[in-house]
């Protein structure tokens, strides 16, 4: 009798567990309105890396017995560069010969949840440069909290939307750093 729970319990883990690679990043409301309540020179979005912490769940991140992953088999510091690029071309904003370069480095990069409760936090160091001299340098952090479910599938979805969220808020909160707008103004 125990082979056979543990069979069903393992044919259930298995036909719950999933990957699932996300679409491409694209521009959201709040950071079309951040990028047009001020002026700002044409930028190019430059090299975005994991550093330190970040590393290790630069490819993926699991739940429970799913795993989301950035697209194209990319890096969620990549991820982070094309969210801030795909901001920054629908609103005119991008140029890839522009002086002005904007380099990032993701060095947080966490996702924790229990049965009851789920957590996600991403911080990144965002450099601005005009031709070799940095013009900006600070690190930002989004944190995320939210009630998770005992049910794996409710728990995998939570997870996703929550933390996926986090990227564009990022973004709007560099967008909207006084000491960024000064780096990127005309």
């Amino acid at each position: 009798m125990t082979r056979r729970l543990l069979a069903a319990a393992l044919a259930a883990a298995a036909l719950t567990s999933c990957t699932e690679t996300l679409p491409p990043p694209a521009a959201d409301i709040d950071g079309l309105l951040a990028l047009r309540s001020f002026a700002m020179t044409p930028v190019s979005v430059g090299t975005f890396v994991a550093i330190g912490p970040a590393v290790s769940q630069d490819r993926g991140v699991t739940v429970r017995t799913g795993t989301f992953r950035p697209p194209g088999g990319a890096s969620w510091a990549g991820y982070l560069g094309e969210t801030l690029a795909a901001q920054l071309r629908a609103n005119g904003k991008l140029d890839p010969a522009a002086a002005v370069r904007i380099d990032g480095e993701l060095v947080d990069n966490r996702r924790g949840e229990n049965f009851s409760n789920g957590r996600a936090t991403i911080a990144a160091r965002f450099r601005v440069r005009r031709g070799e001299s940095i013009v900006y340098d600070k690190r930002l952090e989004q944190q995320s909290d939210w009630d998770s479910s005992y049910w794996g599938f409710i728990a995998y979805d939570s997870a996703l939307r929550h933390y996926t969220a986090l990227y564009p808020k990022l973004i709007e909160q560099l967008l909207r750093d006084p000491d960024f707008r000064k780096a990127v103004a005309p």
